[in-house]
């Protein structure tokens, strides 16, 4: 039986038509992506690479890390999609970002594995360091 899934916020918040515009434009499938944004801030993909590089921005290298993992996005996208809820009661599971899940509780927790630097690495900035522990300490309580 396949899963039941509300999104706090609901599925749209999470930026996956982003995702899938993306995908479209890595695709060089242009007619594709609804928001043309994007077609008109980046001449084409390797330039949406370069500039996420250059500029070390994490929602932009996390996308192009999705990209590369799943080359059939668009249709997993799609399955996710038709597992929707639009109840919590309704869900076998509930997905949430960690921002979002504050003053928000459940039984059980899981964290992903997403989140952009590991705050215990000794090379980290002091005050990222703790706006990461305070993010995670949002997350699992």
């Amino acid at each position: 039986e396949k899963p039941k899934i509300y999104w706090v916020g609901g599925i749209d918040s999470y930026s996956v038509r982003d995702l899938e515009d993306l995908f479209y434009f890595s695709r060089q499938q242009r007619d594709l992506v609804q928001n043309k944004k994007l077609l008109r801030d980046y001449r084409d993909y390797a330039q949406y690479i370069e500039i996420a590089e250059v500029s070390q921005d994490s929602e932009m290298i996390r996308s192009i890390k999705i990209i590369n993992m799943y080359p059939d996005l668009p249709q997993r996208i799609l399955a996710l999609r038709s597992c929707t809820v639009d109840k919590e009661l309704d869900a076998t599971i509930t997905l949430t970002s960690a921002h979002k899940s504050k003053g928000l509780e459940w039984d059980f927790v899981g964290l992903f594995d997403d989140f952009t630097s590991d705050p215990l690495s000794p090379d980290i900035d002091p005050g990222r360091r703790d706006d990461e522990l305070n993010l995670l300490y949002v997350a699992v309580t």
